[in-house]
């Protein structure tokens, strides 16, 4: 009998307190703005990403959209949206929000082997310097995203992860390119 009682009691706790919560991560996710920075969390897998909007999930109920730092697109429930991370997650996060000046050398993988591909300095005024030359580059904070004009990297783009790299996006705008270029 103690035994039912606590099980029920327990229960009906829960079926208190979980709506609760995910109706206060729902409600966060309302609050956010397209462009917001986001951190998402999927039992315990966590990412980061763009925040673009309210959009219909695919069986007609109420998700948000994300955009990875790979640049994939995802439609979530909200109550994977979490708020900012503190410490050492939000130390990083403020890290990809920074000019990436500085030299940086470039790898890629061509078959199954590790090659440099060259290497550019970024310079505080706008200018890089390349094995071409250079050009101009200019920086998208709200995205940690680099775009060149100039020299041999021109028309690229690449997006800054928290480790401080750049990671080259493929032709068609995706992330997860196979060339990644770390600070030095």
């Amino acid at each position: 009998m103690v035994a039912n009682t606590l099980f029920s009691r327990l229960s009906a706790f829960s079926a208190f307190v979980i709506p609760a919560f995910v109706w206060a991560q729902a409600d966060y996710a309302a609050t956010l703005k397209p462009g917001a920075r986001v951190t998402v969390d999927i039992a315990g897998y966590k990412y980061q990403g763009t925040y673009t909007g309210p959009t219909k999930c695919r069986d007609g109920g109420q998700c948000v959209g994300v955009t990875d730092d790979d640049g994939v697109k995802k439609q979530l429930l909200p109550r994977y949206i979490k708020p900012p991370q503190a410490g050492a997650a939000a130390k990083a996060e403020a890290g990809r929000s920074t000019k990436p000046v500085g030299l940086h050398v470039c790898r890629a993988y061509s078959g199954g082997m590790l090659i440099n591909v060259g290497k550019f300095t970024l310079n505080d005024n706008g200018t890089f310097r390349d094995q071409s030359g250079g050009g101009r580059w200019t920086w998208d904070a709200a995205n940690s995203m680099v775009s060149f004009s100039g020299g041999a990297w021109n028309g690229q783009k690449a997006r800054k992860l928290s480790d401080g790299s750049l990671n080259v996006q493929r032709a068609d705008g995706g992330g997860g390119g196979a060339t990644s270029c770390t600070k030095e």
